[in-house]
């Protein structure tokens, strides 16, 4: 862009790991992290430069997982590259690599997906059917082709959902992840506090939360939550009850 251009950053990069689970579960925990304080960084841009967000070195047999969040606050575009180079050039990315990397124009518009947030409300009344709700079934879409991005990653959802017991007895009503697409690990913000899940196979339902509802009582959960890169989705937040012990 011929002008300064000034943009906002939040999330990060996870070191380099072994497992591909443990990759995009410390990302998408620090993700949620950040965007519940609303912290990040603000980065001004010189017009026409360019500037390296993150570099790193990846040994063999390890990987990476990232996840940022970026917002153009003032001036004009910008692009965000991701590039892989050979090791032997570690540390020169900025004075060698990056300046030589030419930047084609798309012959139509870039490719890109919306939404990258999803908000949605919810009652659920205890003693009820069981409430089912789907992460990273395939909601996200590029606008132009139609094309869906498969498993929604880097999607954060918000969950506003009121819980009610009309019943005559204390019931808890628990949060529980079910990894319904393979092996996967979950992380939620439940009213501002951090709940991870362990690796979670299919068809083992884990419970994260509970809370007890006098007879009449009713509350509200504010649910934050990201599908993890390297597990695998789609999964499901099911909400259910039982009469308290």
């Amino acid at each position: 862009s011929p002008e300064y251009s000034k943009v906002f950053i939040s999330g990060g990069v996870s070191a380099p790991m072994i497992s591909t689970y443990d990759s995009g579960f410390v990302v998408a925990r620090e993700r949620l992290k950040t965007y519940s304080r609303e912290s990040g960084i603000v980065l001004s841009i010189p017009p026409f430069a360019r500037t390296v967000l993150w570099e790193g070195l990846v040994p063999d047999l390890r990987t990476v997982s990232g996840n940022l969040d970026i917002s153009l606050n003032q001036g004009g575009a910008v692009i965000l590259r991701i590039v892989a180079v050979d090791a032997r050039y570690r540390g020169s990315v900025l004075s060698h690599i990056l300046p030589n990397i030419q930047i084609r124009p798309y012959v139509s518009s870039p490719p890109y997906f919306s939404p990258a947030l999803i908000k949605r409300d919810y009652v659920f009344e205890a003693d009820s059917n069981w409430l089912f709700i789907r992460l990273g079934k395939g909601e996200v879409t590029n606008p132009l082709t139609g094309e869906k991005l498969a498993g929604d990653y880097g999607v954060l959802y918000e969950f506003l959902i009121t819980v009610v017991n009309n019943t005559g007895t204390s019931h808890q009503v628990l949060l529980n992840f079910d990894a319904t697409g393979g092996i996967a690990r979950g992380v939620f913000l439940v009213n501002g506090k951090l709940y991870e899940t362990p690796l979670v196979k299919p068809g083992n339902l884990y419970e994260f939360f509970s809370i007890t509802l006098s007879p009449g009582e009713q509350r509200r959960l504010r649910i934050i939550t990201t599908t993890l890169s390297g597990s695998h989705y789609p999964a499901s937040l099911v909400v259910s009850s039982r009469p308290a012990s």
